[in-house]
């Protein structure tokens, strides 16, 4: 049997993208599932019992930790909820100095390098990254990219 604790320190690693082509064929459903899963509370509440994830939603997760409704199967003798451990950890993160001033030049560039794989400007995955990194390359020339 495994269990959670919560860790020394809060450990953030950034976001995760979500997009939509613009070639997409179900615009509505796709806006519909992005609205679920990043903002509709009840939508996330219901995926975060159902998963034993944990969601962006410190509401949410207070109100499943509240309710003792999540019990992890893979934790402890007796089932262990994680969440109060994740919750805890995840006030302890400290986002001062997360950012750097390269970030948004590299965000761009891979918005740059998305839109043209999604608009058929790039033919395959593998050169979207690499025109993602070439851009990269050539925007920051004192970054090491590789």
């Amino acid at each position: 049997m495994y269990a959670v604790t919560k860790d020394p320190s809060g450990w953030y690693w950034g976001g995760t993208w979500i997009c939509v082509s613009p070639l997409c064929d179900n615009a509505t459903a796709a806006a519909q599932f992005m609205y679920d899963m990043t903002i509709n509370a009840e939508t996330m509440k219901e995926y975060a019992i159902n998963h034993s994830d944990f969601v962006n939603n410190q509401t949410v997760m207070q109100e499943i930790i509240d309710e003792g409704s999540n019990c992890n199967t893979l934790l402890q003798e007796g089932y262990q909820d994680q969440f109060p451990a994740l919750a805890d950890s995840a006030a302890s993160i400290d986002l001062d100095g997360v950012a750097t001033e390269y970030d948004g030049t590299v965000t761009t560039d891979l918005v740059n390098a998305i839109t043209s794989y999604c608009q058929g400007g790039v033919s395959s995955a593998e050169d979207c990254l690499e025109a993602f990194l070439d851009s990269v390359a050539a925007d920051l020339p004192d970054v090491t990219v590789y």
